[in-house]
């Protein structure tokens, strides 16, 4: 999945869905402020994330969080837009 949320595998393959799987569950688990996404590599070796959240700047300090190419609130959502579905959802 490439950092405009676009799937780089055409098909489902198992391997593509547990890298939603996982982008979903840092999702959830950070009580939807953060999703890993971008995640690249070859078989089960995953590498280069990228991290979006769901604000750009941290209200307390004005600090940018990570960095501009992570996308933040827009690759959340479409994260949510495209892969309705095709997650291995967490129980």
């Amino acid at each position: 999945m490439s950092v405009t949320m676009d799937m780089c595998v055409a098909d489902a393959s198992k391997l593509s869905r547990k890298a939603e799987t996982f982008s979903h569950h840092t999702y959830v688990s950070s009580e939807k402020q953060l999703m890993v996404l971008d995640i690249q590599g070859v078989e089960y070796t995953f590498c280069d994330p990228e991290i979006a959240t769901s604000e750009v700047v941290d209200n307390a300090d004005n600090s940018i969080f990570f960095c501009c190419g992570n996308l933040s609130s827009e690759a959340i959502e479409k994260f949510k837009e495209e892969t309705t579905g095709s997650v291995i959802y967490l129980d």
